[in-house]
This record gives C-alpha cells, sequence and structure tokens, in this order.
C-alpha cells in the first residue's frame, strides 16, 4: 500500500519502468511526490491491525459483481466473515438476501468509479458506499492528480478530469478492479472467498446481479477475463481461496 514512506527517489527508481498499477512508467515523479507525502495517516499503511486478531485467523469475502450472484442467496454467508470487500457499482438494496450488507473496505480506479456512478444509476448506484475504507487504485496520473485534490479537499488542477468530456480514452492493459481487490485479499488475509467472480458457466448468467434483463458479460480489450477465470479456478482447486460456484 502506498504512503508518505514510498516518497523517496529509491522507490521512484525501482517502479519507474514497470506499467501502471504495478509501477510508475511514463508518469511524473514530482506529482507522484506531491501526492505520497499527503498520506501519512498510519492508516495508509495497512488495511487492519493484525492486534484486532492475535489468535484466531482473518476471514475475507471479495464481492464481485457477477450475475451469479443474483438468486444465489449468498448474503448471510458473505456477512459472516470479518471484512468484506465490495468495488465497483456494488448495489445492495433490494439484493441483501443474495450479496449481503456488510462493507468494510470498497475498491475503484477513477474510472471505474465514475463509470459505475454513470451506468449504474439506474439501479441504484447513486455514490459510492460512505464511512468505509477506499482501496484507490493509481492507474494513470490523472488519479494521482484526482488524489491529491481529494486529500487536499480542493478541485482538480489540471488533466483530464478538469473539465467532463465525452471523449474516448485508450487505456492500458491490467487487471480488471475485481482481479486487483481480490490479490490484495489474498495477500492480506487468512481464508479468502469469492463471490460474483467470472466462472466456466458464467453464459448462463447476466453481466451483473442487479440487471432486471439479462445481458452477456462484456470483454474489453484493457482486460483478459478469461485468463482471470482460469486463475481463479486454479486458487479454488488448489485450496489458495473458495471461489463461489453454481
Amino acid at each position: 500500500m502506498l504512503c508518505g514512506k514510498h516518497s523517496t527517489q529509491e522507490t521512484w527508481d525501482r517502479l519507474k519502468e514497470r506499467s501502471v498499477p504495478y509501477g510508475w512508467h511514463g508518469l511524473s515523479y514530482a506529482a507522484i511526490a506531491s501526492t505520497l507525502r499527503l498520506l501519512n495517516n498510519s492508516a495508509n499503511g495497512r488495511l487492519f491491525g493484525a492486534a484486532r486478531f492475535p489468535e484466531g485467523c482473518v476471514r475475507c469475502a471479495v464481492v464481485g459483481n457477477g450475475g451469479i450472484l443474483n438468486g444465489s442467496r449468498q448474503g448471510k454467508e458473505i456477512d459472516a466473515h470479518d471484512f468484506v470487500f465490495r468495488l465497483n457499482g456494488a448495489v445492495i438494496k433490494g439484493f441483501e438476501e443474495d450479496v449481503g450488507t456488510k462493507i468494510s473496505f470498497y475498491g475503484f480506479t477513477v474510472n471505474t468509479m465514475k463509470n459505475s456512478l454513470l451506468a449504474y444509476k439506474e439501479y441504484g448506484f447513486t455514490q459510492i458506499p460512505q464511512g468505509k475504507v477506499y482501496i484507490f487504485i493509481p492507474s494513470d496520473m490523472r488519479d494521482y492528480v484526482m488524489l491529491k485534490s481529494a486529500v487536499l479537499g480542493i478541485p482538480v488542477p489540471d488533466g483530464y478530469d478538469k473539465e467532463i468530456i465525452n471523449t474516448q480514452y485508450g487505456y492500458l492493459y491490467m487487471p480488471s478492479t475485481g482481479a486487483l481487490m481480490l490479490l490484495t485479499a489474498l495477500h492480506t488475509c487468512d481464508q479468502v472467498s469469492a463471490y460474483g467472480f467470472i466462472t466456466d458457466n458464467y453464459r448462463q448468467f447476466s453481466d451483473h446481479y442487479y440487471e432486471r434483463e439479462k445481458k452477456p458479460l462484456v470483454f474489453y480489450a484493457n482486460h483478459d477475463m478469461l485468463l482471470e477465470a482460469e486463475l481463479w479456478k486454479s486458487f479454488h482447486r488448489t485450496g489458495i481461496m473458495t471461489l463461489y460456484q453454481r
């Protein structure tokens, strides 16, 4: 997790050749450093304190938005976990029985958050979950600029998001937001269960669990969803995590 201590030349030298979101290739050192220096709270360096679980294991659920959850009745099981990760258009109202209500962490990128607020408003997703711990994934220079503005409480000074414009952007290939949240949980928690992620029979379900009419899963060029599906299946098979399937 990025915080103020990472604002060093040593870290820059190590990450400057790696593509986002894993590194800072093509980005501005000055802009990144000025943003990271604002993240000095100890909470920026960890998801939760180990002291809370001195003897037992930490059980986490990562809840994607796949249509497989519609009618799943997994809500109680999801909420029984110590922590619940949700992401993007995490619609809950009306689907509590299937997806639960607990939210410990909400994950997003600038792009997925904005798109979710626009695309899923009709399904009840009108604002991001309030008063939660946010896991922000910086995947471009605009993300660091917006993060700095959010921390300081000032308007975005420059870049794509200074004005709202209808433009097509080319995005660098990267794992889906769900994949990044799941990998975060796997690196942090002792036991991880994944719900609402792509499975072999994804064609049987709608793209999202909250859609009133069945819509096919859309594959975009910047994500390799089928490769992710193979990875989750292998993790489930080897016992690294539990993947909800129907």
